[in-house]
């Protein structure tokens, strides 16, 4: 017998012992198959993974692992281990179908270790329905890793944490503590708290843990800070200049008190205008939630302690967003915190089903039932904004526009995405220079579009009609240099609804400029 197939045999023979194991097949075979009729029905790429993938080609093509060969050596990518897996499959130009298949196989793992987790916790049947209900069908669980983002990775890779932490599997521990590090930035957080739980209780394990997450962190900070001149990615240092940080008590309870829509279902999607359901009853989903998450957080505690540090990386996240205004656009962070929320959430349904089982069972239920049925609204919409957008008003933008530029021209715009992709041999100055150095430098001076075309002096401009007034209005004289060349936009009376699920429509016109040198 081959060491593959004794392997698969004992992984089998593993799973098939562990308590309720059919519940967690079923669950995998359900998250596959969502996200493969994700894929395929909607076809639906996000803008940021355009942007990540763009280095990767670059690097096979010759430019160095940047985003445009005119400025070489700029890290304008966040995940490391994202790009990483972009690189791979772009040997053979397939660097996005890499990603969603990765995803797909992250997604079995991350149900497969919240699994596990409630096996340790001695969840009832219907705490890990509701958590694996969560993973598999979940809105954004299943939009970004199919549309081409590491947010997969990072879940799977926060619950395999959890997993081998609270099993004392130390060496796996490192392993996949390290791989986290470089998935996600917000997942250092993880690595301070690990970091300061091994130094205070867990000594003799601390060899095991630190040498192989230092190994594998440290090989991929060493060639960020060698290749880019720092391990910090410009995409943070960008966006960390362009972010108001809430500075006082009052501010951050005013983020606060909005943030229960960035883990609602419907409106944690950062497009959706109005959902097909009233407000009121996504805030009682919310707050039921969030209440089950706090007993599920005394009860896990007290089972087993290690939660406490689960629990720690919950709270250091939620404060990091809060103090930090991030933008709800940013919607890929969250998947995996949520994920961690929905283990609370899973341990208060156990705790309930010990005296109420029936309540615990109907609660799970529709819990579940409120995470599980947006994608399905949601899917035709993505499906259209793909078409109609992303293909044929972002991607055409692009195509013209690597039409008309010359070797020596330069462009200021704001989509680095689809665009970026179409010019990528050429010099694109994007606002506010998430992919550019020199158009960061003239944001910080301007902190406006206008800004960084009196510094940078394109040839071209690529804007959207709000974009376009601003400039007219800021600098008349030199906006009338600009010449209108060609428009983009979608069909006349374009809008993304079904069901009651609306979709604010987003980047319907853009036009090209360009300057009448005189």
């Amino acid at each position: 017998m081959s060491k593959a197939l004794t392997t698969k045999t004992v992984v089998w023979d593993e799973l098939r012992a562990l308590p309720g194991h059919r519940l967690l097949i079923g669950f995998i075979i359900v998250a596959v198959c969502l996200r493969l009729i994700f894929w395929l029905y909607t076809g639906r790429t996000w803008e940021d993974a355009i942007i990540s993938l763009t280095p990767a080609r670059n690097l096979w093509d010759g430019f160095g692992l940047t985003h445009h060969a005119s400025e070489p050596r700029v890290h304008s990518f966040t995940s490391g281990l994202g790009e990483i897996v972009l690189i791979i499959g772009e040997a053979v130009r397939a660097g996005l179908t890499t990603m969603r298949v990765v995803s797909i196989f992250a997604a079995a793992f991350a149900l497969y270790y919240a699994f596990r987790v409630g096996v340790i916790l001695s969840f009832h049947w219907s705490a890990q329905l509701l958590v694996l209900a969560y993973l598999a069908a979940d809105h954004l669980q299943i939009f970004f890793g199919m549309g081409g983002m590491e947010t997969q990775l990072a879940t799977a890779l926060v619950l395999a944490n959890v997993y081998y932490y609270l099993n004392s599997n130390w060496t796996k521990l490192g392993i996949v503590g390290g791989l986290a590090v470089i998935c996600r930035p917000e997942l250092g957080l993880w690595g301070l708290i690990l970091g300061a739980a091994i130094v205070l209780w867990h000594r003799q394990a601390f060899v095991k843990v630190a040498v192989p997450a230092i190994l594998i962190a440290g090989v991929w900070f060493g060639f960020a800070a060698l290749y880019y001149g720092s391990p910090i990615p410009h995409t943070i240092t960008v966006k960390s200049g362009a972010t108001m940080i809430n500075n006082d008590i009052g501010q951050i309870a005013t983020y606060l008190s909005s943030f229960w829509s960035h883990i609602a279902p419907f409106l944690q999607f950062w497009q959706v205008g109005e959902a097909p359901v009233p407000e009121i009853l996504l805030q009682a989903v919310v707050a039921l939630l969030l209440l089950l998450g706090s007993a599920g957080a005394v009860h896990a505690a007290r089972f087993q302690p290690r939660m406490l540090a689960v629990l720690a990386l919950l709270l250091a996240f939620l404060l990091y967003r809060a103090w930090g205004n991030v933008n709800p656009y940013f919607m890929w962070y969250m998947p995996p915190f949520v994920a961690l929320l929905f283990l609370f959430a899973a341990a208060g349904i156990s705790w309930l089903a010990q005296k109420y089982t029936s309540a615990a069972i109907g609660i799970a239920c529709v819990l579940a039932l409120a995470y599980s049925a947006p994608v399905f609204l949601a899917m035709p919409l993505d499906r259209a904004q793909q078409q109609v957008i992303e293909d044929n008003v972002r991607t055409r933008v692009g195509a013209r526009l690597n039409e008309l530029m010359s070797a020596d021209d330069a462009v200021v715009l704001e989509p680095a995405g689809y665009v970026g992709w179409e010019i990528r041999p050429k010099t694109m100055y994007d606002f506010p220079g998430l992919t550019s150095p020199r158009a960061f430098e003239a944001w910080k001076k301007h902190h406006h579009m206008t800004g960084l075309i009196i510094e940078l002096n394109p040839r071209f401009v690529v804007q959207r009609p709000p974009e376009r007034l601003e400039f007219e209005e800021r600098e008349p004289e030199l906006a009338a240099r600009y010449e209108a060349v060609e428009t983009f936009r979608a069909e006349p009376g374009f809008h993304l609804s079904n069901a009651g699920l609306l979709y604010w429509p987003i980047d319907t016109e853009f036009t090209i400029y360009r300057r009448r040198d005189e």
